[in-house]
């Protein structure tokens, strides 16, 4: 939780002049932020004949009608960075520098990565137990035209660190629980960062002794509650299934090399399990 101090802008501000106020980013702000992704590899030369995909996700922007108006456009822009990764063999879903985001983009991510939907993943259910909102992942047949989606068989790997958070440890929880992930491989972790409940409704307080908008309070008023478990990773965070440089990796601290030497063997063996 938080409590923030926010001096408001004055309504005669000459900085803030007559402008219309901003309703959200443009398509080209967000095209700078690659739209919450990385740089996505393709690795033709660890497998011979194969090829490993490493997809990283620095974020989940929201995508939903709720939010922004461009809601449609970002999501077409999110599929068509997943379609570049659904003709490869096995893929590594890299969360190592993810900083959370918008549970309806993890849903819709996970479309791409689960088959047979809509699959229920989680709620988040307020204080007194009733369902305040659900995420599922979306119909092959809904999802943005002439985007292709990796499927929900072949070898997948989950990365993370201890620094993994909110959103990104929904999308590694889920891959977890649904057994959709081989292993979640930390780089170095025993678990991921611990951040389940979010801060949905932010609230400015003490208005009439302060006035308006000064003093902004955040806590969290809903918890996620996982289709099966039933449960979250708050505090405990997500389990790391095999850890970097620890055990048999003593010596290999990279998370993605693990990840590769793992799926290299599972492929030349044509299997998909450890």
């Amino acid at each position: 939780m938080s409590i923030n101090f926010i001096e408001p802008r004055s309504q005669t501000d000459p900085d803030n002049g007559d402008r219309e106020p901003k309703h959200g980013p443009t398509l080209e702000d967000l095209k700078q932020m690659n739209f919450g992704f990385g740089s996505i590899t393709l690795d033709t030369e660890s497998a011979p004949g194969k090829t490993i995909a490493t997809l990283p996700i620095q974020g989940f922007l929201p995508s939903s009608e709720k939010t922004w108006d461009i809601w449609r456009e970002i999501r077409a822009a999110i599929g068509e960075r997943l379609s570049r990764v659904a003709g490869a063999d096995a893929l590594l879903v890299d969360l190592r520098d993810n900083n959370g985001g918008d549970p309806s983009t993890v849903a819709f991510v996970m479309s791409y990565l689960l088959d047979d939907g809509p699959k229920h993943l989680l709620d988040f259910v307020d204080r007194s137990g009733k369902v305040d909102e659900s995420f599922s992942t979306l119909p092959i047949d809904e999802l943005p035209a002439s985007t292709n989606a990796f499927g929900g068989t072949k070898p997948l790997f989950v990365l993370t660190t201890e620094n993994t958070i909110s959103g990104g440890e929904d999308m590694a929880y889920g891959l977890q629980v649904f057994q959709r992930a081989i292993a979640v491989i930390g780089e170095g972790n025993e678990a991921t960062a611990g951040a389940a409940n979010p801060i949905t409704k932010p609230q400015f307080i003490c208005e009439e002794a302060f006035g308006d908008k000064w003093w902004l309070a955040a806590i969290p008023v809903v918890k996620p509650v996982h289709a099966v478990t039933r449960s979250n990773w708050e505090r405990s965070g997500v389990k790391s299934d095999v850890v970097a440089g620890k055990g048999e990796w003593v010596g290999v601290e990279n998370a993605k090399e693990v990840a590769t030497t793992f799926a290299v063997r599972i492929l030349g063996e044509g299997k998909n399990e450890l």
